[in-house]
């Protein structure tokens, strides 16, 4: 179920958590404060918070973390790659 977590050793903020999900789907730290309505440093903020507590400082593995943990789903991921190609073609 999305948003449930595996690790129970990691707390990510509901924020944090919605940075991830937006991570997760290919957005820059730009496109995120956008849509959150926050700067880019608060977001960067939020990425630091996350890298520490999961111990991943790569965005394509935090990716897999928010997959990995349910906060995005498998076919929301498939979504987002199926948007990008028919953006990009």
């Amino acid at each position: 179920m999305a948003g449930e977590q595996k690790d129970a050793m990691v707390k990510i903020s509901p924020r944090e958590a919605e940075v991830l999900r937006f991570l997760a789907q290919g957005l820059t730290n730009k496109e995120v404060a956008k849509k959150m309505e926050i700067s880019d440093q608060t977001v960067k903020n939020h990425l630091m918070s996350i890298s520490k507590k999961t111990g991943i400082n790569n965005r394509t593995l935090l990716a897999l973390f928010a997959l990995r943990n349910g906060y995005v789903t498998q076919e929301s991921i498939d979504q987002t790659i199926s948007e990008y190609k028919r953006s990009t073609t």
